[in-house]
């Protein structure tokens, strides 16, 4: 492989189904609320659950850095 920007475009880009519980996803809004509450600088964008599933996804599947990038 010599097109290094083409293959990453093809791993960001792959697809990837997981089904997630709703329940884990339900309140992101709050959560991100109260992450940037009172917090000097610039706010977070993913909660710490949401975190935690995109990593358990990269883990579970294997998934090198520009796959999992893809996936979010």
């Amino acid at each position: 492989m010599t097109n290094w920007p083409e293959y990453n475009n093809r791993l960001v880009n792959e697809v990837v189904d997981v089904f997630v519980s709703k329940d884990l996803l339900a309140d992101q809004k709050k959560q991100l609320e109260r992450m940037n509450k009172d917090k000097p600088g610039r706010s977070y964008v993913y909660s710490n659950v949401l975190m935690l599933i995109i990593l358990a996804v990269k883990e579970y599947f294997g998934l090198p850095y520009r796959q999992t990038e893809g996936f979010c």
